[in-house]
C-alpha cells in the first residue's frame, strides 16, 4: 500500500495527466561490460555509458522514466533492447542509467516504470539511422569537436543534452550506407562515432 501511494505522488510529481501514461512496477536490474560494444535487439551497438535500457515488450524507441519506489530518485531511458529474461524483473537498465539511479552496487532496485508519451512530430523527424560523433562532461570540449566534424563532413552536429553530458548527433539518414559514408570520412580524419537507429535521446 506504501508504495502504491508513493507511485501516485511521483506519478504526480512528473507533470503529465495520468490518463497518458502507461505504468509497470517490478524489479530493474542492470547490464554493462559483458555486453559493451555488442549488437543490440534493435540493431545499434550497445554503448553501457548512454541511457538506454532492455524491456521485454516495449517497442524500441520508447522513453520510460524509472522510478526507484525505495529512494524516489529516477532516470528517463530508451529502450533498444530485448530482455531481461529473469522472472521477476521488468527492465534491464545501461551502466549509466543504474549508476545515475544509485543501484550499481547492489544490482537491483525496486521500480515503476512511467512510458512517457512522445511528441509525434519531433520524433518522426528523428526517426532514421544516425551518428553519435561524441560524448563530453564538457559542453565547450562538445563545442569544439562539433566544429571538427561540421569542418570535415559538411553536416552540422546536433548537441542533445543529457544527465550532464553532450551529446553530438548526426544525421538522421534513411540509409545506413549514407551514415557509413560520413563515418568513414570522419575516420579518415581522426574522428570516430557510432551508427545507431531509431531515435536519439532527447
Amino acid at each position: 500500500m506504501r508504495n502504491k501511494v508513493l507511485l501516485f505522488i511521483l506519478l504526480l510529481w512528473g507533470g503529465l495527466p495520468l490518463g497518458a501514461l502507461q505504468t509497470e512496477q517490478g524489479i530493474a536490474s542492470w547490464y554493462g561490460p559483458g555486453f559493451h560494444g555488442r549488437k543490440t535487439a534493435n540493431g545499434e551497438i550497445y554503448n553501457m555509458y548512454e541511457m538506454t535500457a532492455a524491456h521485454k515488450t516495449l517497442p524500441f524507441g520508447a522513453r520510460v522514466k524509472v522510478i526507484d519506489l525505495e529512494t524516489g530518485r529516477s532516470v528517463i531511458v530508451r529502450i533498444n533492447d530485448r530482455g531481461p529474461f529473469v522472472e521477476g524483473r521488468v527492465i534491464d537498465l545501461s551502466y549509466a542509467a543504474a549508476r545515475a539511479l544509485g543501484m550499481e552496487k547492489k544490482g537491483t532496485a525496486r521500480v515503476a516504470l512511467k512510458i512517457l508519451q512522445e511528441d509525434k512530430d519531433r520524433g518522426k523527424s528523428l526517426q532514421g539511422v544516425y551518428i553519435q560523433a561524441g560524448s563530453f562532461t564538457e559542453k565547450a570540449n562538445a563545442i569544439r569537436q562539433m566544429n571538427k566534424v561540421w569542418k570535415i563532413t559538411g553536416y552540422k552536429p546536433r548537441l542533445f543534452v543529457s544527465e550532464n553530458r553532450y551529446r553530438l548527433i548526426l544525421g538522421p539518414w534513411k540509409e545506413r550506407q549514407e551514415a557509413e559514408d560520413v563515418l568513414t570520412r570522419m575516420k579518415r580524419k581522426g574522428l570516430d562515432g557510432i551508427i545507431c537507429h531509431g531515435t536519439p535521446d532527447r
